[in-house]
């Protein structure tokens, strides 16, 4: 059975992936990670009711420590697996070797990250040694990983645990253009290092290329050029950075922003290539983010094995059970933030393959509305405060999101005034209203209404 992981950064986050039927999530705390600088964080108090969380709903729970690590932390890190080890989490993600022996010595299982750059059966062997599951460089094909698997099979090559050696990959979320994600762009840039979790995502911005030579400019995301020789190699360009203006020297072609990754096009020649583990990226998003990701990769894979058991019908009406559904799930995914979309290395290397906008190309947006202000569970209503600008129709759809209810979406069928509880057609900001929801919500719960994206 494939294990579906899902990141989270928030109590908010982490019951929208139980929610969406994740099997494990992964979470940073406010040190050792890479998502230290800009992503919401756990703090090191809330292990014990991470971990009860998970345990109440039979998943697994991994803390991310991939960093590197300088001398003078080490007994941080020491006091941190302490923790992790008196608290029973599942598993330690790391990449830095003072962090894999330190945990090792504890008996933390390890899970070591793509930042090791592990591409081969001979670098696997040596890493089995220390980790029960290893995350493939990201550079790898799909029929690269195959061969690493068949291989692990064929040479029983087991772990620490005593079980065979477990393979991770990532099957969605955003890519970094660098190898396995080591990249010294923020460092060189803004002095803020991407190795200790404090990248600023230059790559993402968008830049302004200069001919040096022929004195012309253009910004990133135009395909032309006035005054340029196409087939000319040698002109030499600077980009600069339409925002702050810092300026980079490039050969011509060189781009720094790749589409995210989804695999829903491809997920079942992932399932037959026998990888363990199938991982979201985006301890940074939000809870709708994680909870529509992860549902849809729910249901791909549940979809997938359950045509794998039904060998009754023909391979023909399988495959285009699975083909219906996957449209679907695309456009699900597409919802929610994303540069476009691309199979990345899986399928070899990719081509034209570019985000050619800055930010999010999310086909719906989520605006603030207001709280809940009570839930009334008889009924199953939810009292709501409109303190946004945007305004509440009938027909409506809105989501809600809390550190306990996780996350909520539901169609407004009707509206009335919680204080003369009569129907209305619309609420503005300042009205308290009344409307049935699908589920439990809570009294603080943040309430968006969706709208289409221009």
């Amino acid at each position: 059975m494939v294990e579906l992981m899902s990141p989270c950064g928030s109590f908010e986050t982490l019951q929208a992936a139980i929610k969406a039927g994740c099997d494990s999530v992964y979470f940073g705390i406010k040190q050792f990670n890479l998502r230290v600088g800009r992503a919401k964080n756990f703090e090191l108090s809330d292990l014990p009711k991470i971990k009860d969380l998970c345990a109440k709903n039979k998943i697994k729970c991994y803390l991310t420590m991939n960093s590197i690590v300088y001398d003078n932390e080490l007994t941080l890190i020491d006091n941190i697996l302490d923790e992790v080890k008196t608290h029973k989490i599942d598993a330690v993600i790391a990449s830095d070797w003072a962090v894999i022996l330190k945990a090792r010595k504890r008996e933390i299982s390890v899970h070591l990250t793509t930042q090791q750059s592990c591409s081969n059966f001979e670098a696997l062997m040596l890493f089995s040694a220390y980790a029960d599951r290893i995350v493939l460089a990201r550079e790898l094909s799909l029929d690269q990983i195959k061969n690493i698997i068949q291989q692990i099979k064929k040479h029983n090559l087991k772990s620490p645990s005593g079980k065979l050696i477990e393979i991770e990959a990532f099957c969605h979320g955003a890519m970094c253009i660098s190898i396995s994600g080591r990249c010294f762009l923020s460092q060189f840039i803004h002095n803020c290092s991407a190795n200790r979790g404090q990248c600023l995502q230059p790559c993402r911005r968008e830049y302004i290329m200069a001919n040096i030579k022929a004195n012309t400019t253009q910004n990133s995301n135009e395909n032309t050029t006035e005054n340029t020789n196409d087939d000319d190699c040698s002109q030499e360009y600077i980009i600069k950075d339409a925002e702050e203006g810092h300026e980079l020297k490039l050969g011509k072609g060189y781009i720094l922003s790749p589409k995210d990754l989804c695999t829903l096009e491809i997920i079942e020649q992932l399932i037959d290539a026998n990888i363990d583990v199938f991982k979201i990226e985006g301890r940074g998003r939000n809870a709708d983010y994680v909870y529509t990701v992860t549902k849809a990769y729910r249901r791909a894979i549940d979809t997938v094995m359950g045509i794998k058991k039904n060998k009754k019908k023909s391979k023909k009406e399988n495959s285009g059970k699975y083909n219906k559904l996957k449209k679907e799930l695309i456009e699900e995914v597409r919802k929610v933030y994303n540069k476009g979309f691309s199979t990345g290395f899986y399928m070899g290397v990719p081509l034209n393959e570019w985000s050619n906008v800055y930010g999010n190309k999310a086909t719906e947006q989520k605006r603030v509305l207001g709280k809940v202000t009570n839930y009334f569970a008889k009924q199953k209503v939810a009292e709501i405060l409109i303190e946004g600008n945007e305004i509440l129709k009938k027909g409506s759809i809105i989501v809600i999101t809390g550190p306990t209810t996780g996350y909520c979406r539901c169609k407004v069928d009707k509206i009335l005034n919680a204080v003369t509880n009569k129907p209305i057609n619309s609420a503005i900001q300042g009205n308290k209203i009344t409307i049935k929801v699908t589920e439990k919500v809570r009294k603080n719960d943040m309430v968006y209404v969706v709208k289409q994206a221009s």
